[in-house]
């Protein structure tokens, strides 16, 4: 019986802890930054348009000037669907090594800052 005592202790501790847990920020953490795109990345004019006004190749270094997220947070933030939720208004970095005065909006799925 205190086993099993216990082990509902654990299940609700758990469970507690999973449902109170703060939904992923990662927006202040990364504005500001030079990063670069992880693969061919569409970028919006809008964040949570479905149709891309451009593309930015693999590798293209950009420079991210804020961001939000778009949607309710998902209950397990390190997942695919988490960063797509996550947007980022971005400009490439020119060869002089300052964004470009034309930026746009790109899912963070998109983008690699190193980690």
């Amino acid at each position: 019986m205190r086993s099993l005592s216990m082990l509902t202790l654990c299940a609700l501790l758990l469970l507690t802890a999973s449902a109170g847990a703060a939904p992923r920020t990662m927006i202040s953490d990364y504005t500001g930054l030079d990063c670069t795109t992880n693969a061919p990345a569409p970028a919006f004019e809008k964040a949570g348009d479905v149709n891309g006004v451009d593309v930015f190749e693999d590798a293209t270094p950009i420079h991210i000037f804020a961001g939000k997220a778009i949607g309710m947070s998902k209950p397990f933030p390190d997942t695919d669907d988490e960063f797509k939720r996550v947007w980022f208004r971005v400009a490439r970095v020119q060869e002089n090594g300052k964004p470009s005065k034309t930026s746009y909006w790109m899912q963070s799925f998109y983008i690699n800052c190193g980690g």
